[in-house]
């Protein structure tokens, strides 16, 4: 008998205005077996808006989070549990550690579905007035001036 395994849901968030989100996005925070998230008082603030209810309220996963954690989130995708991750505003995995969630689902053999929704860059791009399809997305830029010229230069 093949074991089934769980989802690891990718969840976009809104970058500020929390009326940007998609109806799935909002089904999948409430039906997910457990909900991961870089930061549980924003996310708490996300679910009170579109008043989702949970049994359990979110838990943190985040830079600094234990391989503890980690584990317990593959044991869940093991055991066929659902997990839906959400960064602070955005894609999960684009400048966040959800990349790390995504390779121990990989290796466990679950499912990864991305629910899209807003992207820094992407909107930065929309916005920007240049064509397509020159597009360079590199995070979070580095503090001091030499650093952001090497970046710039590259």
């Amino acid at each position: 008998m093949t074991k089934t395994l769980g989802t690891l849901f990718l969840i976009g968030t809104p970058l500020g205005n929390l009326e940007d989100m998609t109806f799935r996005a909002v089904r999948i925070l409430g039906e997910a077996d457990e909900l991961y998230c870089e930061d549980t008082r924003r996310t708490a603030v996300l679910l009170s808006h579109y008043k989702i209810e949970r049994k359990h309220g979110p838990k943190s996963f985040h830079d600094h989070s234990s391989r503890t954690v980690l584990m317990k989130v593959r044991e869940l995708l093991e055991d066929g549990k659902n997990v839906a991750y959400a960064t602070d505003g955005g894609m999960p995995v684009v400048s966040d550690p959800g990349f790390v969630l995504v390779r121990e689902a990989i290796q466990a053999g679950a499912r990864i579905e991305v629910i899209p929704g807003p992207s820094a860059g992407v909107t930065l791009f929309a916005a920007s007035g240049l064509p397509s399809p020159k597009y360079f997305f590199h995070g979070f830029f580095p503090q001091t001036r030499g650093e952001v010229e090497k970046v710039i230069e590259q």
